[in-house]
């Protein structure tokens, strides 16, 4: 299986800067993300943006590891997606 086979694509349902660590949804399916896995020069997330990755697993369950955003989306583009991902929600 190469690289590109195995990457996978998910939306970030919330990330903490102070704890450097994050959730990532894939449809039914949720996984950690770490600060260490963002292959970004400022390794942050955002609610709502949606993302590309390896899947992997830590001690705690799936993780994913080498993310990368899929597309720059504006900052209304981001609100807009996780207020709706947070109406979707059944608390």
């Amino acid at each position: 299986m190469t690289d590109e086979e195995s990457r996978r694509t998910g939306i970030v349902r919330w990330y903490s800067l102070e704890h450097d660590v994050g959730v990532i949804s894939m449809g039914t399916i949720s996984v950690w993300v770490y600060r260490s896995s963002i292959r970004d020069p400022k390794r942050k997330l955002s609610p709502g943006e949606e993302v590309e990755f390896t899947l992997g697993h830590s001690r705690k369950g799936p993780m994913a590891r080498s993310v990368v955003r899929v597309s720059t989306k504006t900052d209304e583009d981001i609100i807009a997606r996780a207020l709706k991902m947070i109406d979707e929600m059944q608390w």
